[in-house]
């Protein structure tokens, strides 16, 4: 008998969120740069070949520990948690790193989707967690018309972080450059 969820606090969430995943983005993005055509098939290569490797917390981790301890706390006699967590990822094989990497730290979360490149919104539409977090505005953007979103930003010392703030002063300048114009 499946068990229902309709009493569980069930949250989306993407394995960027959860995992540092910024040395094998800033590999993808260094060679989507300069071949597009092979940066995800090198993407996968780094994945499987650090597979054995646990990944580093994500900024989200200790939200997702702290929401799943809740479920130490419920009735005995119930059966669904209190709280559901789905990973979700459009990338693959990343996923054989993520959950070693989750069995290695005791974290278990039942549900994962690894989408294989599929849009994250469509399967959000059809799954319906009550919130996805994400820390991509090119996901949260369709996924926030789905489900309630929410960004989760880069930990401060991120590769990530460095790139999206030179991307921001860049966006900025050319606004400012643009309000001076039209003066």
């Amino acid at each position: 008998m499946p068990i229902d969820l309709t009493e569980t606090l069930v949250i989306g969430i993407s394995a960027t969120a959860l995992f540092d995943l910024s040395e094998a983005d800033k590999i993808f993005k260094q060679k989507n740069e300069t071949d597009p055509d092979t940066a995800i098939d090198e993407y996968r290569t780094y994945m499987l070949e650090h597979e054995n490797e646990p990944l580093e917390d994500g900024t989200a981790m200790p939200l997702v520990r702290s929401l799943l301890n809740l479920n130490s706390h419920k009735n005995p006699k119930d059966n669904a948690p209190i709280v559901e967590v789905v990973v979700i990822s459009r990338n693959s094989p990343a996923e054989m790193r993520v959950i070693k990497t989750l069995r290695s730290w005791n974290v278990y979360i039942d549900q994962a989707f690894f989408l294989g490149g599929l849009e994250k919104s469509r399967f959000l539409k059809a799954f319906k967690p009550h919130i996805f977090f994400d820390d991509q505005d090119s996901h949260l953007d369709p996924a926030s018309g789905e489900v309630p979103s929410a960004k989760v930003l880069y930990p401060s010392n991120s590769l990530l972080n460095k790139i999206m703030q030179d991307k921001a002063c860049k966006t900025e300048s050319t606004k400012i450059k643009n309000q001076n114009f039209n003066q």
